[in-house]
């Protein structure tokens, strides 16, 4: 037998689940709505970031400002290890019918291990990528 409390319990229960199975399905339209190259290209920044290689960080971000690059070389000048996992979460094109630039705001989740203390950090990172078209090909100009 179960009582009144334990079915609205059991009912609460449910539509959260079904709330997070639709917000769940939302990140996961949002990010196949973004082109591949764009996508690709994102995906890359994170895999260069876990590599705490400049250079590799470079060939995806080439105008990486001057400031940007001294910060990620202290980063990783400290980390032992880091993983960076990226997340498309929508993209804003101009202009819409046939788009020069593309908006792609991103979420990145950060592990990263001090190579002194050994201590773990993780943080979560909202940033905006900058697309432009040239010459047919999607060019990442800018994080913000």
């Amino acid at each position: 037998v179960t009582s009144g409390a334990s079915t609205a319990e059991a009912q609460r229960r449910r539509a959260e689940r079904a709330e997070l199975r639709r917000f769940q399905d939302s990140l996961v339209r949002a990010e196949n709505a973004v082109p591949l190259a764009i996508r690709t290209t994102i995906i890359r920044y994170g895999r260069a970031i876990a590599s705490r290689d400049i250079g590799k960080l470079k060939e995806v971000y080439p105008s990486m400002s001057r400031g940007q690059e001294d910060r990620w070389k202290g980063v990783f000048s400290g980390a032992d290890s880091i993983r960076a996992n990226v997340r498309v979460t929508g993209i804003s094109a101009t202009p819409k019918d046939t788009p020069t630039s593309i908006d792609a705001p991103f979420t990145m989740q950060m592990h990263v291990v001090d190579k002194e203390t050994g201590r773990a950090t993780s943080s979560r990172i909202t940033n905006h990528a900058l697309f432009m078209k040239e010459g047919g090909v999607w060019v990442l100009k800018e994080i913000r």
